[in-house]
């Protein structure tokens, strides 16, 4: 696996990212959430590189990338009640006392390393570095004032309908089960598949391998359906 860093043209922003795979491969892209970075798919790089270009950047306030915070995406029927009480009476009020109150219980190293080890089948065999790493990143200088916007900017999703491969921890204490039921709602049968994994929150710790290979079924079938639709279109001389 290799890694780097690039400039974009947008205000000369520097983007860390990893990726692996040749460039003439088909791109995957990776995105994380909060607390982590690219680095949580340090294993998983490398296993799916021989079929794709994989790319994963450390998106805007994450990891080595230090910009303005872009928003977050997720389902409201995905929330433990009392983990995202906090953030609720944030996004209800908005409030100075309401935004110290989940700087105080979500951005600390206890909480986050709990997201790495609650519900996983083996908290032990999870690197230290992973949560630490995480640790040391929300703790530079206006890093997390960042999170506390992305955390505000939750509440202003839009949802779409896409094909979608979910894969879930059944011990997830912060996205919860009850969140693939929201899933189903907004996304047709055929374009929705969940894999539930004996997993926590941190999944690709533990089970990087299964999700590997999951993966690389559901794209090589992604690419069997774009294939036959040109073949289609070759046929009714849209091509």
């Amino acid at each position: 696996m290799s890694s780097t860093k690039i400039s974009t043209s947008a205000d000369s922003v520097e983007v860390f990212y990893r990726h692996a795979g040749p460039r003439s491969s088909p791109v995957l892209l990776l995105l994380r959430g909060f607390p982590s970075s690219s680095h949580m798919f340090r294993n998983l790089i490398h296993l799916l590189a021989t079929e794709c270009h994989v790319i994963a950047p450390n998106l805007p306030g994450f990891g080595f990338t230090v910009v303005l915070p872009p928003n977050g995406n997720f389902y409201v029927e995905e929330i433990e009640k009392d983990s995202w009480a906090p953030i609720q009476a944030y996004w209800a009020f908005s409030t100075s006392s309401d935004r110290e109150a989940i700087r105080t219980a979500a951005l600390n190293s206890h909480t986050t390393k709990w997201q790495y080890t609650f519900g996983s089948p083996h908290p032990d065999s999870i690197p230290p570095e992973s949560f630490y790493l995480n640790v040391a990143l929300l703790e530079r200088p206006g890093n997390q004032d960042m999170q506390l916007d992305i955390l505000y900017n939750y509440c202003r999703n839009v949802e779409f309908e896409v094909k979608v491969l979910a894969f879930w921890g059944k011990i997830d204490q912060i996205v919860v089960n009850e969140g693939t039921e929201a899933y189903r709602r907004d996304v047709s049968e055929e374009r929705l598949r969940v894999e539930w994994l004996d997993a926590g929150h941190f999944a690709l710790e533990t089970n990087e391998s299964e999700v590997a290979g999951l993966i690389g079924e559901f794209w090589g079938r992604l690419e069997f359906e774009l294939a036959l639709r040109l073949i289609n279109k070759k046929r009714n001389g849209r091509v």
